[in-house]
């Protein structure tokens, strides 16, 4: 991640306050026929500026372009900046004490990363997993 200004920080902190989106996204995956769930933090905004969207991927993540849809009466490209995992748990740290409106989604998605294994798709043990299972309901209804 790009080392931020202090006024960097409190910016993106309004960004993802205002069109962002905190929360965690699960998958199933079947390897050697066994099912295993695995959760992903993530960070998304989406937005028609081509500016914002470019200073969001300097920063660290990745950009999608989408082409214009009903929406925005066809007129208008979407760009979706998404930071997942480790880099959405650092960038929620930096930010934290700039947010205002997401903050306590910010504070469960830190915890919920630090409970993340380098082996994602290997068996978690029982409290790990519904402690992740907490983080993520919390998360996804607060």
């Amino acid at each position: 991640m790009k080392e931020l200004t202090e006024g960097e920080k409190g910016y993106l902190a309004g960004i993802i306050d205002g069109e962002g989106w905190i929360g965690i996204n699960s998958k199933i995956r079947i390897w050697n026929s066994k099912e295993y769930k695995s959760f992903s933090l993530r960070i998304v905004v989406n937005n028609t500026s081509a500016v914002l969207a470019d200073w969001l991927h300097q920063i660290c993540g990745y950009l999608y372009q989408r082409k214009p849809d009903a929406r925005s009466g066809g007129k208008k490209i979407v760009y979706n900046w998404n930071v997942g995992d480790k880099q959405a748990g650092e960038v929620l740290e930096v930010i934290l004490p700039y947010l205002k409106i997401k903050r306590q989604k910010a504070e469960a998605g830190i915890a919920f990363q630090s409970l993340q294994s380098k082996a994602r798709w290997k068996n978690l043990s029982s409290l790990n997993k519904e402690l992740k299972e907490f983080l993520k309901n919390y998360i996804s209804v607060s």
